[in-house]
């Protein structure tokens, strides 16, 4: 991947990260005379950082949460705190980037880009995936 990619892969995870934690909050906004779905941390003061392998926790439990109560993610047994320190450790190159969006010292989300194929002819092609921390609203527990 080149550097310009790069940069601007990075650039489109972090937009896509901010918009979605925007689009959040003003759903959570708008449904506010009715019980929210989801209750959604507030934007502010998030700060988009690359991930460590220190994150690894935060970002399992935020992914538990997708693959125990929704079908986004195809995958019924969520990942660990292990697999997700090695998708974070497996590109030292950074032309994949794995963000956390991070409110005060807490992780309320992630964004990472993986390889769409292992062939040559997908060499510029990837997969984005973006994932903020929910917690379900007393009514839907």
């Amino acid at each position: 991947m080149s550097e310009g990619s790069k940069v601007r892969l990075r650039q489109l995870l972090r937009l896509g990260a901010s918009a979605a934690l925007v689009a959040s909050v003003r759903n959570a906004s708008a449904r506010s005379s009715a019980a929210p779905l989801l209750r959604v941390s507030h934007p502010l003061q998030v700060v988009l950082r690359d991930a460590t392998v220190d994150d690894a926790e935060a970002i399992a439990r935020i992914y538990a949460y997708y693959c125990e109560r929704t079908t986004v993610t195809f995958q019924t047994v969520p990942s660990t705190a292990e697999d997700i320190s090695a998708g974070i450790a497996s590109d030292p190159s950074g032309q994949l980037p794995y963000l956390v969006a991070v409110q005060g010292s807490q992780v309320v989300g992630y964004s990472y880009a993986t390889l769409l194929r292992a062939r040559e002819g997908y060499a510029s092609s990837c997969e984005v995936g973006i994932y903020l921390k929910c917690t379900p609203s007393p009514s839907t527990t």
